[in-house]
């Protein structure tokens, strides 16, 4: 006697025929193949206790194509709450107050580094908070409109002479120059905050000061027409009647710059 059909070979099939032929989420989305090297700026976001969702705000790179888009991912769980084209600039909705979000445009081809604001819920008051964002004017890659991504040399330069004082004006941020380093290597310093330049130089003086703030924290790396070193951080913590240096990243002594 035959046994009787339970359908369940039929949901098998039926799964295996809708995973062939409905594109995964990356192709959906047309997830970029290469990274940009860095996020982008989110500094006009706002969360007010008055509005019903925050807002998140996002330049647009120069030299970006008609397509690129934005998504903005729950950072607890990954979910996307939000992809759209990025050509508005801006968006509410789905978005909650308290949360945190991941934000990052993408086309094709490239896609940026991941962008973090966390909307702080406060009594009576909602305040944005950007822990990572990239800095403004960048160009998208493949426009002719700036420098291609660079490679990553993997570390980030060593920051073990860096010095605050209470009696100096201003901190004094020092690096190691990295051995086979090329005459044209310059050292970037970023706002932690804002991810605005601070300075940008020819590294070769090794050390500089200026401009730079007590209680605030800068990232540092070393860049040339084709690498660029992963951030090192410094701290410049304000201590009663002190100025104390606190490198909380940085990378080891000795390195060589990447050959040709």
């Amino acid at each position: 006697m035959k046994k009787p059909f339970t359908g369940k070979v039929f949901v098998v099939l039926a799964a295996a025929f809708v995973a062939a032929v409905t594109p995964s989420v990356s192709a959906q989305a047309g997830t970029a193949v290469e990274s940009t090297g860095w996020a982008p700026n989110l500094k006009d976001s706002t969360c007010s206790y008055w509005d019903e969702t925050p807002r998140v705000e996002w330049e647009i790179p120069k030299g970006a194509p008609a397509d690129l888009r934005v998504r903005i991912l729950a950072k607890g769980s990954n979910n996307t709450v939000r992809d759209e084209l990025a050509s508005e600039k801006w968006l509410t909705g789905q978005l909650r107050k308290g949360d945190t979000y991941l934000v990052y445009l993408y086309d094709t081809k490239y896609e940026t580094e991941r962008a973090e604001v966390e909307f702080k819920i406060l009594p009576f008051m909602c305040n944005e908070s950007i822990h990572v964002q990239g800095p403004r004017d960048s160009a998208w890659p493949g426009t002719g409109q700036g420098d291609p991504p660079k490679q990553n040399t993997g570390w980030a330069p060593n920051l073990a002479g860096s010095t605050c004082s209470y009696w100096d004006e201003t901190p004094r941020v020092e690096w190691e120059i990295p051995a086979d380093a090329p005459a044209d290597l310059r050292v970037r310093i970023l706002d932690k905050a804002t991810r605005d330049t601070v300075r940008d130089e020819l590294a070769k003086e090794k050390w500089l000061t200026g401009q730079l703030r007590k209680g605030d924290t800068y990232l540092v790396y070393l860049y040339d027409t084709k690498y660029e070193t992963k951030q090192a951080e410094v701290f410049f913590k304000i201590l009663p009647f002190m100025c104390n240096e606190v490198i909380t990243t940085q990378g080891p002594k000795g390195s060589r710059w990447p050959s040709e």
